[in-house]
């Protein structure tokens, strides 16, 4: 049931990360998928299962790491760290939840904006233990819920 839900929340969201081109981040044979959106898009048992906040003033971060393989891309079990910052330096820590399903693997973290605000990402990435972290750099424009 789970999976489901998930994959609602994906088809639902993911016209809005085209829209806003939110292409792939490429590290080497990496590829970083994201997606910023707001928190009323996540349908409330979804919200519960995962652990996320549904609130006006809330966002949802929804990362996803794949390896190129020749056989295809395959899910990447990272570690997912980061900050979201106002543009007046104030920072706040991405607390991500690592969301498995059976052939998918998602980060999410829920950030905060209380007004209209354009918001500064940073998420460093690191696919292997002690190997090298990527850093994904983006920023997007929030609209709390009204």
């Amino acid at each position: 049931m789970l999976r489901n839900l998930i994959c609602i929340l994906m088809l639902a969201v993911a016209p809005l990360a085209l829209a806003q081109d939110q292409s792939p981040k490429r590290f080497g044979d990496l590829i970083v998928y994201f997606s910023p959106f707001n928190s009323s898009y996540v349908a409330p048992e979804v919200a519960a299962n995962v652990g996320l906040e549904r609130a006006p003033d809330k966002g949802v971060l929804n990362i996803a790491v794949q390896r190129q393989t020749a056989d295809g891309p395959v899910p990447v079990d990272a570690r997912v760290t980061g900050t979201v910052k106002t543009l007046i330096e104030q920072q706040t820590p991405l607390n991500f939840i690592r969301v498995q399903e059976e052939d998918a693997l998602y980060f999410v973290a829920n950030y905060g904006a209380p007004t209209r605000s354009i918001l500064r990402f940073e998420v460093n990435i690191q696919p292997e233990e002690g190997g090298p972290v990527h850093t994904l750099n983006f920023q997007k424009e929030f609209f709390p819920d009204e």
